[in-house]
């Protein structure tokens, strides 16, 4: 039986909260890190990831992106996701909205 993995797409290589990183522990599910948007959808054609988790707490509009490319297509689009963000994100976000 395949292995289930939980991908963690973060630009940058910071860590994960603690219980996060807790909560991540206690899944049945191997960890990838991605980097790239385009890695993040190749990994998502070949296999479906158990669920992706989105660290935007750098990189808001590029996560922004990213979390849309993966929800626009229909066999990715069904995959659990959350999106880390810190203090404040609401009004970058409106920002981000505002200029498309």
């Amino acid at each position: 039986m395949t292995q289930r993995t939980a991908v963690l797409y973060s630009p940058e290589d910071w860590r994960l909260p603690e219980a996060l990183e807790m909560w991540l522990l206690e899944q049945p599910v191997a960890r990838v890190r991605v980097r790239r948007a385009e890695d993040l959808t190749e990994m998502g054609m070949r296999s479906r990831p158990r669920f992706v988790l989105f660290d935007a707490r750098q990189d808001l509009e590029d996560v922004t992106a990213a979390v849309a490319a993966l929800k626009r297509d229909s066999y990715t689009g069904i995959v659990p996701s959350a999106v880390l963000v810190r203090a404040g994100a609401r009004r970058n976000a409106r920002r981000i909205r505002q200029r498309r």
